[in-house]
């Protein structure tokens, strides 16, 4: 007993740890910051390994028919990867040696459903587990194994960066069963936003021109990016975080508690603004309207938080002669592009969108497997546009076929379904907010190396059977 409570312990601290330092995990340019977060997923990831070994090693493992054929499966499915990717990188790519940690941490939970299922509901269970063997089977089938196992080499979001966020999401849910810790996180993973967002506002403003010469890409590209190394992908994460800022603000009871809550809600809507993504902006509205819908009756507590946010925008629009504003007109001449079916409709996005219906044809059922999309396309007359979907459901209906994106999108909105958002309960209302506002920006955004494990440690947070922990931790 007393193991398991320093397990929890342990688990915690780096659960909030991990929240806060892997946004600030960046470099110079956007490739570097990708390089970077990817190293940093794996070694967070690969702790969590661990403590969930040193968890269920003493859960009984049921040897029926189905846990030694996917045993079996998933062994033979290693052993070939390991030998496929060091044969063909050797000591040049030495990040492959991580798959036989994460694919041992996620293997020792889906091989024990009786243990998995006291953690998360059975649908969920399923769902996740027929992902977990759809992704892989994409990956593994594809003619371009070496990119999807690993990543491409600018995206990194592969295989293995999936096995990551799946174990760290297996991490919340075997260890966040209180309360207590699950807020200690959100508050920890809104702290790290706040401060990614000073550092967004410091690359807007730019004085003397340090910005630049810090982050290189903001010379070509002028929209701060904060930590993740590009705009768009600073708008994905920027969505994730501001409903639980919201949620944090709405539960708080003392006045320094809300003070703090709402200047982490104005800091992180001031990044907002100040990134110029105009898919974050539209998921952005979405999430306040709904915010202001859902809590109506709370008019009170409202009332603050929606004049600060209109506050810090009439402070910013007017700055760096009505960059912002001249960039919120931009939505109409979208619009005229859109209704005469333009290619270059959403910076191109219609461009990308048509590339990528062009070639899901022969991947509807099999995807081509993770970060594959500029492959599937590489040797037409007419190269790929770009890398990626720049849709999530569009680059995953391509990459893991239509029944991958389906499990995908089933998992998430079973981790939605879990948190029921009844007014007595906001932080779980925040949690099934971040997912949703996630869903909204995906229309126009892909998922990035530096979002997208947070996405799953919220999922992981959102589906989690809260069970109080002994009395003698104080809980």
């Amino acid at each position: 007993m007393r193991c398991e409570m320093n397990l929890r312990s342990f688990a915690a601290v780096f659960l909030v740890g991990f929240v806060i330092g892997f946004p600030l995990v960046t470099a110079p340019t956007r490739w570097g910051s990708n390089q970077n977060g990817f190293g940093a997923l794996l070694g967070a990831a690969t702790l969590a390994a661990l403590l969930l070994f040193l968890r269920v090693r003493s859960e009984p493992l049921r040897w029926t028919s189905g846990p030694r054929i996917a045993a079996v499966l998933g062994f033979v499915s290693l052993v070939y990867s390991l030998g496929l990717l060091g044969a063909t990188y050797g000591l040049l790519r030495p990040d492959f040696v991580f798959f036989v940690p994460l694919s041992f941490g996620v293997a020792i939970m889906l091989l024990r459903p009786g243990f998995l299922e006291t953690l998360i509901s059975r649908k969920l269970c399923l769902s996740l587990t027929a992902l977990v063997l759809v992704t892989a089977a994409a990956c593994l089938l594809t003619t371009h194994q070496h990119i999807a196992l690993l990543g491409s080499h600018n995206r990194r979001t592969g295989f293995l960066t999936f096995l990551g966020c799946v174990t760290l999401f297996f991490l919340v849910v075997t260890f966040v069963r209180s309360g207590r810790t699950k807020r200690w996180i959100l508050i920890a993973m809104v702290c790290g936003a706040a401060l990614v967002s000073l550092l967004a506002l410091w690359q807007f403003f730019d004085p003397g021109g340090s910005a630049r010469r810090w982050f290189y890409d903001l010379n070509t590209d002028h929209r701060p990016m904060g930590t993740m190394g590009q705009p768009n992908w600073f708008g994905t994460y920027l969505c994730l975080l501001l409903p639980l800022a919201a949620a944090q603000f709405l539960v708080a009871r003392t006045f320094a508690a809300r003070s703090v809550a709402l200047c982490s809600c104005a800091l992180i809507f001031a990044s907002l603004l100040v990134c110029q993504t105009r898919g974050a902006w539209v998921a952005m509205a979405c999430f306040l309207a709904w915010l202001a819908i859902r809590h109506r009756f709370a008019w009170r507590k409202l009332l603050p938080l929606f004049a600060a946010l209109a506050l810090v925008a009439t402070i910013l629009l007017p700055c760096k002669n009505w960059e912002i504003y001249r960039r919120v007109t931009t939505f109409g001449k979208e619009i005229d592009r859109a209704s005469e079916g333009s290619p270059g409709t959403g910076s191109s996005r219609f461009g990308y969108w048509i590339y990528g219906f062009e070639h899901l044809p022969p991947h509807l059922l099999i995807g081509a497997g993770l970060d594959t999309y500029e492959e599937v396309g590489a040797h037409d007359e007419t190269p790929p546009p770009i890398d990626k979907a720049h849709s999530i459901y569009l680059e995953y209906a391509l990459t893991l076929g239509l029944p991958g994106l389906a499990l995908y999108l089933i998992f998430l909105w079973g981790c939605v379904k879990h948190s029921t958002g009844t007014p007595e309960n906001l932080i779980s209302w925040g949690l099934k907010a971040s997912i949703v506002t996630y869903l909204i920006q995906g229309l126009f955004i892909h998922d990035t190396i530096q979002s997208w494990p947070l996405l799953w440690v919220i999922a992981g947070l959102a589906a989690s059977r809260e069970a109080p922990l002994p009395a003698s931790l104080g809980e």
